[in-house]
């Protein structure tokens, strides 16, 4: 589950040839700090998320694309959802549109 963690952050450093040795000097932290933050064991500290957006020249209106909440894509979360999480987004779905998704 490690490589889903800040999958949008993972796909911009590659893109761009950086490695976490380069984050961890960027925001002057050690490389286990960057990886405790990548694989999710740890929060990004928001003074760290801004470094980052401004160092990427990203704009902060997307941060919560670049970091979302653990980590984990609000898509991702969803298709994680089990049980009572699944029947209430079911329903959530049928007051929002009217009917539910045909297939499930």
């Amino acid at each position: 589950m490690a490589k889903e963690r800040y999958a949008a952050l993972r796909g911009e450093f590659k893109r761009r040839g950086i490695l976490q040795a380069d984050i961890a000097a960027k925001i002057g932290r050690k490389e286990a700090y960057v990886c405790h933050r990548m694989t999710g064991k740890e929060p990004w500290s928001q003074e760290d998320q801004y470094t980052i957006m401004d160092w990427l020249q990203l704009p902060y209106d997307q941060m919560y694309y670049y970091f979302p909440k653990g980590g984990i894509s609000i898509d991702k979360q969803e298709r994680a959802a089990t049980g009572q999480e699944q029947a209430m987004i079911a329903a959530l779905r049928v007051l929002l549109h009217g009917s539910a998704p045909m297939g499930r």
